[in-house]
């Protein structure tokens, strides 16, 4: 999905798969199991690992209005790559 559809639409889904959560919070797709693992995101219902994810775009519009959850979000990421980058060099 290109990111100005979801953002410029008047009213979200009131579910959102990772993509599109990925978008809302500007991020790549692929961090969105970072943050799951972090405790930074939570999916809606209990869906097994293998699952498609989906998050609630009303929490999600909170979280993201939160300047504290916003920094532990870049915080995590960067911490998560610069471990990956770490990992590689070995």
């Amino acid at each position: 999905m290109k990111p100005e559809l979801l953002l410029n639409l008047r009213r979200l889904p009131s579910r959102l798969n990772a993509e599109q959560t990925a978008i809302l919070i500007g991020c790549k797709d692929h961090d969105i199991p970072i943050l799951i693992k972090a405790g930074l995101l939570k999916p809606l219902g209990k869906p097994v690992s293998n699952a498609v994810k989906y998050f609630s775009s009303s929490d999600l519009e909170e979280k993201i209005a939160d300047v504290k959850w916003n920094a532990k979000v870049t915080e995590k990421l960067y911490e998560y790559w610069r471990e990956s980058k770490g990992r590689r060099d070995v």
